[in-house]
């Protein structure tokens, strides 16, 4: 392993570390939300699709990262999918889970978490119409696969 790639190892390893300190679980958060494909999608996938073939969660213990983080934080009244969103489209939810199981970065079948941001954001032309809680978490986890 190339010296470079093991540092940047090291430093998402050690910024693992740091989130799950017992410092971060005693900061209050006032709001959590979340981005990402299926390691952070709480039923998501399977709203989306209307198929409960689908699991709410990619995984084989019925609970992702996020849940558990939320948990840890207090937070976890925001352990809600963000998805489908309320038709005719209204603002969403300033707080949730908007990752979707199969999400790209950009693209894809599924809403991206470009698109994801985008949702949270109610983009009017270019313009973000929701400002961030300056005390809320907010998380982003793409790419695993």
């Amino acid at each position: 392993m190339p010296i470079r790639s093991a540092r940047r190892l090291a430093a998402v390893a050690l910024a693992s570390v740091a989130l799950a300190s017992p410092a971060l679980a005693q900061r209050t958060f006032t709001s959590f939300t979340s981005f990402g494909d299926s390691f952070s999608d709480i039923g998501n996938a399977r709203a989306l699709t209307n198929n409960p073939l689908i699991p709410l969660r990619f995984t084989n213990l019925n609970e992702v990262w996020v849940d558990v983080l939320a948990t840890r934080i207090g937070r976890s009244v925001d352990l809600v999918p963000a998805f489908p969103l309320p038709v005719p489209p209204t603002l969403p939810r300033a707080t949730g889970v908007y990752a979707v199981g199969g999400a790209l970065a950009v693209g894809g079948a599924v809403p991206s978490t470009q698109q994801q941001i985008g949702a949270w954001c109610g983009f009017v032309n270019t313009a973000c119409t929701r400002t961030a809680d300056p005390t809320g978490l907010y998380t982003l986890f793409v790419g695993g696969n």
